[in-house]
């Protein structure tokens, strides 16, 4: 390992960030949300880029997994996109 000044320094700059960011994730209150949201988020925005537009409610929507719960048009794109992932 190379230790210098300038790597010492990241080094103590980024296990300062890292604590940081385990104290902000010690103050969501439903975590497995934000956990199941990260990925919808990600696929939407993909899915974007090929022109397909969805919108927040049906992600909401697409987040519930209600049985019976049929996906049509853009938001089966999004769906697809969230799985894959």
């Amino acid at each position: 390992m190379f230790e210098t000044p300038a790597v010492r320094k990241q080094l103590s700059s980024a296990s300062r960030e890292h604590g940081l960011s385990q104290g902000l994730a010690l103050t969501i209150l439903n975590e497995p949300i934000l956990i199941a949201a990260l990925p919808l988020q990600e696929a939407r925005r993909s899915s974007q880029m090929e022109d397909v537009v969805t919108t927040q409610d049906d992600l909401y929507r697409l987040s519930q997994e209600r049985p019976g719960l049929e996906l049509t048009g853009p938001i089966k794109e999004v769906a697809m996109n969230a799985q894959a992932l």
